[in-house]
């Protein structure tokens, strides 16, 4: 009797043991598919930066990801900075460009905190202006900043 109890609890044992790795596994395939579609998302956005006159000049390798806007009627021209140190974004530079007289104005200044775009309290900045920038793009902070986080670590080499 004790020998049947023993077997049944060692089948018992290795049968738990093989569904909680058959499960792991289903985990790291939902993951990865996860992640696969994230990927897509932000190809899609992406796209559809581009779509809105958005430009992304390669300058990555210099620690920089910049989105200008420079053509387009309806929409103000912009050159937005995103500097990373050590793959997070330290600070970001918004520049309008061509305001009433013609010139750009003076640039903006942010931060990253907790995965939104907040003023930078040291340099000159205002949030109502990468409002209407985040507005005229018709994304919010929280995706820019997700969008140029993906495609910093996509592009750098």
């Amino acid at each position: 009797m004790k020998k049947i109890m023993l077997v049944c609890l060692l089948l018992g044992i290795s049968v738990s043991f093989s569904a909680c790795s058959s499960g792991q596994n289903d985990g790291d395939n939902k993951n990865s598919s996860i992640e696969q579609g994230s990927d897509q998302q932000m190809q899609e956005m992406e796209k559809k930066l581009e779509e809105e006159g958005v430009e992304f000049p390669k300058s990555i390798n210099y620690g920089i990801v910049s989105l200008n806007r420079e053509k387009g009627i309806d929409f103000d021209y912009f050159e937005m900075d995103f500097n990373f140190v050590k793959g997070e974004i330290f600070q970001i530079t918004l520049q309008l460009k061509w305001d009433v007289d013609g010139e750009n104005k003076d640039p903006l200044y942010y931060e990253v905190s907790n995965g939104r775009i907040v003023e930078d309290s040291t340099m000159n900045s205002d949030i109502d202006e990468f409002a209407e920038v985040l507005d005229s793009l018709g994304y919010s902070d929280k995706e820019l900043v997700s969008f140029v986080q993906w495609y910093y670590e996509t592009n750098k080499k």
